[in-house]
């Protein structure tokens, strides 16, 4: 199945059912027990392809614009009875509080389906004796290791609630608000859908919780399949006709689909000891290497060492003198040169003898100190070179703290040197107002000064007359 494949592959699906009531979309997607619709299908055919994934199912309705789960009834996220519905940055529409449950095969889904089924808000009308009065969403979470992220892809399966109109249903008291309720949700979804279709046009999926949680399948990260139901009888000619309109429009909506991968959380000390870990397992890994090349050495070499062999060398260059007869002899000088040469030849042997069992012995001692020597000294050196990465380390964060505490220091400067520039400029428009208004009684008092000297001076003047 062509759903499958793109789920096995890491991209999300879709698949929702739209028509008008009793046309058929929950027998579509839930089928009969000997008949499994489009939910048993496809999840049998998912189990059995991916085996090595991990799938995690929840079921949850959307019932007079309140999220409900049908696997834990009864639980509330917010202020109001139902779950709330908040918006993920990454992951889009997010239902919080919402129960998943982890399963191994189809089976195991289904018999949560069937549970949540029971759940679900139905009623009969006068055109569908067993009418959906709430939207269904069943989603699968499926996520696999690989290269040490984790791939994740959602497959959600939709059964919507049918439109109706109150003439054909005879609905009144709470059957008349679900029906308005629905036919509500129903009309933002196709504005969704209108806009979609046309590009550049704004899209609003805050109309209705049903478009909110749509909003990736329709315009999102999502591949999706929109099945379109409608009904033989005549008067459902006009329902018949908008259920087709939004399927050809539906289907000139163009998604952009990418495969979403997560780092995976490490487990308590993991980050911690990361680094220790490494370094103690390469620094293991150099001497094993180190200690593979002296064996390989020891292998290569000859069983005696050069000095070992120059001794034995001198052991088979002290030969045995060659004893004359008696009958040949020439004197008892020659005699005993011949004794003194034969003694000093045994005596020769036997410290060649001697020189050769010291040697070994001693080249086996050697070469047990020396691979003792050179384990110690690459282990030494691994030690020292890990220390001087981890100083310098150290010496690294510490200039950086530093030139952070520099950097503090020089912005609390900063600021006390532009609030003293900010009061200078304060107090010199102070002193400003303050001469403007001065000014003033300094200029009345000059002209009264100059009164007085004009009126001494006529005075002088009178008098000197007189």
């Amino acid at each position: 199945m062509p759903l499958v494949d793109v789920v096995s592959s890491g991209y999300n699906a879709t698949v929702f059912a739209y028509g008008q009531t009793g046309s058929g979309k929950t027998h579509t997607m839930l089928g009969e027990p000997d008949e499994p619709g489009v939910i048993g299908m496809t999840l049998t055919e998912l189990f059995n392809r991916n085996p090595k994934f991990e799938f995690y199912v929840s079921f949850i309705e959307l019932y007079n614009e309140e999220i409900r789960d049908l696997l834990n009834p009864g639980s509330r996220s917010g202020s109001g009875p139902g779950l709330d519905l908040r918006e993920d940055p990454l992951r889009g529409p997010q239902v919080a509080g919402v129960r998943q449950v982890r399963t191994h095969n189809a089976e195991e889904v289904m018999v949560l389906v069937a549970k949540g089924n029971e759940m679900r808000k139905t009623e009969g009308t006068a055109a569908n004796p067993v009418s959906s009065r709430s939207h269904a969403v069943l989603q699968v979470m499926c996520e696999h290791k690989n290269k040490g992220k984790l791939r994740v892809s959602k497959l959600s399966l939709i059964d919507l609630a049918g439109s109706e109109r109150a003439s054909n249903t005879e609905n009144r008291g709470v059957r008349l608000v679900e029906g308005a309720k629905i036919n509500r949700s129903l009309l933002a979804l196709g504005n969704c859908i209108n806009a979609l279709s046309k590009k550049g046009m704004f899209v609003n999926f805050r109309d209705s919780k049903l478009t909110r949680l749509l909003k990736d399948s329709l315009g999102g990260n999502t591949r999706t399949v929109m099945i379109a139901h409608v009904s033989p009888s005549a008067t459902s000619f006009e329902e018949t006709l908008n259920t087709l309109k939004y399927a050809h429009r539906a289907r000139s909506i163009q998604t952009q689909v990418k495969v979403s991968w997560k780092p995976i959380k490490a487990k308590y000390g993991e980050g911690v000891m990361h680094d220790v870990q490494e370094d103690a397992a390469r620094i293991r890994s150099q001497l094993e290497s180190t200690m593979a090349a002296f064996d390989a050495e020891e292998e290569d070499q000859p069983a005696t060492p050069p000095k070992a062999r120059r001794a034995k060398k001198a052991v088979k260059k002290a030969k045995k003198p060659e004893w004359n007869d008696g009958s040949n002899r020439a004197g008892d000088a020659e005699v005993r040169n011949d004794r003194d040469r034969h003694r000093d030849g045994r005596e020769d042997a036997r410290r060649a003898r001697a020189e050769l069992e010291e040697e070994e012995e001693g080249g086996e001692e050697e070469e047990d100190d020396d691979e003792e020597d050179l384990a110690l000294n690459g282990a030494m050196e691994m030690l020292s070179q890990t220390r001087k990465e981890v100083v310098s380390n150290l010496r690294e964060q510490t200039a950086i703290k530093q030139s952070l505490m520099e950097i503090d220091d020089q912005n609390v400067k900063n600021k006390i040197e532009i609030s003293k520039l900010q009061m200078g400029v304060v107090l010199n428009v102070d002193n400003e107002q303050d001469d403007e208004n001065a000014d003033p009684n300094s200029h009345a008092a000059g002209k009264e000064e100059e009164g007085r000297e004009e009126m001494e001076k006529g005075t002088g003047e009178g008098d000197e007359e007189k």
